[in-house]
């Protein structure tokens, strides 16, 4: 592995992992692997605090800048999903880069869904590891819970300390309370839970969301490429149908369905607040039919 990976693979794709050493870009590229691996356990926590700030001492690992808005989740009324893909969800989104770089974006979209009563259900979605190049339109991409596989080695590397991280969860490698995989994370947990806090007696859960931009939405982004992409999205306005919501049952190969739109209910606002202490937690448990 080049040095050159190995930098991109510390701090391009912007891992801020707690107390790496100071000198850690002098280092060879097996030894800053070596220091990168041993922080899988840090991981397990995005999977097991259920809290909706990030705990002391802890920072984003991924998307350090964003911008965060209120969202109705607007589920249409034919929708045969359960829990939160009913009508009536209320919800926060965290629009973000993975990296805060230009020359390579690489959008997600995170969801909050507030639940009365109980922990809140979220979503963590992107297209893809690889990104969009200089693309500045944050709205080019589709992010979607389930992703293909990183084709660059050095992400592929980062995916597979994510995975370790996984691997560390209780259960077996198939266990229902464990992940498939970091890019195919479950949607059970949000179906199993209305948004009054009832307990879903069938759960029934798509396999893979995919959020579709506005045809219109990408329009404030037009000449816009001097400008930061949180300032751009702050004047999307209220009551804007930002994404389609299209969901597939089983694989990500069924029949795509249109169950809902994700609509602005205020503007979105950067802020310290949504970068260092907002927390999503990731979905533990795998999909079941």
């Amino acid at each position: 592995m080049s040095c050159t990976k190995a930098t991109f693979l510390l701090v391009n794709l912007g891992l801020v992992f707690a107390a790496l050493p100071t000198n850690i870009q002098s280092q060879t590229a097996e030894a800053k692997h070596e220091i990168l691996w041993k922080k899988a356990p840090y991981l397990t926590h995005a999977f097991t605090n259920a809290g909706d700030e990030m705990e002391e001492g802890r920072k984003q690992l991924l998307h350090p800048l964003g911008t965060i808005g209120k969202v109705q989740l607007n589920i249409f009324s034919t929708s045969t999903y359960s829990g939160v893909f009913q009508p009536g969800a209320l919800s926060s989104a965290r629009l973000s880069w993975a990296r805060f770089d230009y020359s390579y974006i690489m959008p997600g979209v995170g969801l909050k869904y507030f639940i009365d009563g109980q922990p809140s259900q979220n979503f963590h979605l992107m297209q893809d590891l690889e990104g969009f190049g200089p693309e500045r339109n944050f709205f080019i991409s589709h992010p979607t819970n389930c992703y293909p596989n990183p084709k660059s080695f050095a992400i592929r590397m980062v995916a597979k300390v994510f995975d370790a991280g996984v691997a560390l969860l209780p259960g077996g490698v198939k266990d229902a309370d464990r992940p498939e995989a970091t890019n195919a994370l479950g949607l059970y947990e949000q179906a199993a839970v209305t948004s009054n806090g009832k307990k879903v007696a069938k759960v029934v859960a798509p396999y893979r969301l995919e959020l579709v931009p506005n045809a219109a939405v990408g329009k404030v982004f037009e000449g816009r490429d001097a400008d930061d992409f949180r300032t751009v999205l702050g004047d999307i306005p209220v009551g804007t149908p930002i994404y389609d919501v299209m969901a597939q049952r089983e694989t990500a190969e069924s029949k795509a369905e249109f169950i809902g739109q994700i609509v602005t209910q205020s503007a979105f606002v950067a802020s310290a607040y949504g970068d260092k202490k907002l927390y999503l937690q990731h979905a533990s448990k795998r999909w079941q039919k």
